[in-house]
């Protein structure tokens, strides 16, 4: 509990920063920064670092076509970084930390 309250006030279970790149733009994920590729009008996938600390790159789908996908919601703010929401969950059952978290307004809520 008080290390839940820790991160809460230091805001380490954030994301920071939002990037939006076009398909096939190569860039480096920074730490606490979601990747969002957008092509056209529409967002098609989601990459970002575990927020566990792992390192594992997460990649989610946000195309209906490809199986499992994701929904995002997108909410701007003058003058401030994008919040991004999430769903559903993400429950990383094939990676080396198995992590299950939701991903609300850039915070990362863990699922016990």
């Amino acid at each position: 509990m008080f290390k839940k309250l820790i991160n809460f006030i230091l805001q380490k279970d954030r994301f920071k920063k939002v990037i939006i790149v076009e398909p096939g733009d190569s860039i480096e994920i920074p730490s606490k920064t979601l990747l969002l590729t957008k092509k056209g009008n529409n967002f098609t996938w989601v990459r970002y670092k575990c927020p566990c600390g792992c390192g594992e790159i997460i990649s989610l789908s946000l195309s209906p076509v490809i199986s499992p996908y994701w929904s995002i919601a997108i909410s701007q703010n003058i003058g401030k970084s994008p919040k991004v929401t999430i769903t559903p969950s993400v429950y990383m059952r094939n990676t080396k930390c198995c992590s299950h978290y939701f991903i609300t307004e850039n915070k990362v809520i863990w699922c016990k």
